[in-house]
């Protein structure tokens, strides 16, 4: 399987289109991510296999954290990482990915997290209900 990786520089400017043409990077050595946050040259991935780190924009990955699923990842700095799972979420602020706290979540049976967000200090963790099928 081929991993790919898209960088766009945009300007501060609203509704502004990229700067220069996007370049795509292969990344053949990535890990099979669903969901991506960066800043500058340091990527966090999450996967089925777990949460992976860049410090090189994509080209290498390192395994960070536990060994687990997780579906969404979102940071407001590098020191600063969400992690979310499917009932919890985990908090890392040592800049490197190692340390993480863990945060279960009380969620109704059946509700599944699906990723996250943030502006400013509030965080905001969405996602579903599947216990029933309708």
């Amino acid at each position: 399987m081929r991993a790919w990786l898209v960088l766009l520089s945009l300007t501060t400017a609203v509704g502004a289109e990229p700067v220069g043409p996007p370049r795509w990077q292969q990344a053949a050595v990535a890990p099979a991510l669903t969901r991506v946050w960066g800043a500058g040259s340091e990527v966090y991935g999450v996967g089925s296999t777990g949460v992976y780190r860049s410090t090189d924009g994509g080209a290498s990955w390192t395994a960070v954290g536990e060994r687990s699923a997780a579906v969404g990842v979102w940071a407001t700095a590098p020191d600063d990482v969400w992690v979310v799972r499917a009932r919890s979420v985990l908090h890392s602020t040592d800049g490197e990915g190692v340390h993480w706290t863990s945060r279960a979540l009380p969620l109704p049976f059946g509700a599944q997290l699906e990723g996250m967000w943030g502006a400013g200090l509030d965080l905001y963790v969405f996602g579903a209900d599947r216990s029933s099928q309708a």
